[in-house]
């Protein structure tokens, strides 16, 4: 979980990574190219994401590990955010592990029993 530089938004969490090209609105996606430099300077998430040529490879990684520890310090949280969950990735991308966003939903859903003060701005890259 990050501070945001996003300006609509307070956090971003980011467990899974990747996406593919849908068509001439993704010609400047700033997700491929973060994810480009992401994996030149040896993230491990973004080694299969993209390239040599930083170009997409559809191929989407998902960090159970990372999702825990995102959601675990959302619970922890006593002040009200605005939090985007999978700023660098499509979340719902037909090729997403379904387990992966079976475990988000439930993460989600410990997150309003709880009665965790937060927005969660889930959105989609289609």
């Amino acid at each position: 979980m990050n501070l945001s530089p996003i300006e609509w938004t307070d956090l971003s969490l980011n467990f899974q990574s990747s996406c593919s090209e849908a068509g001439p609105e993704c010609d400047n996606c700033y997700t491929r190219l973060m994810s480009a430099r992401l994996r030149r300077f040896g993230q491990a998430r973004y080694q299969d994401a993209v390239d040599d040529s930083g170009a997409w490879t559809g191929r989407i990684t998902f960090d159970e590990a990372a999702l825990h520890r995102a959601f675990d310090a959302l619970e922890r949280r006593k002040k009200s955010a605005m939090v985007f969950p999978g700023s660098m990735t499509d979340l719902w991308h037909k090729d997403a592990p379904k387990a992966g966003q079976a475990l988000f939903a439930a993460r989600i859903q410990r997150l309003a029993d709880l009665g965790t003060p937060l927005v969660l701005q889930c959105l989609t890259k289609r």
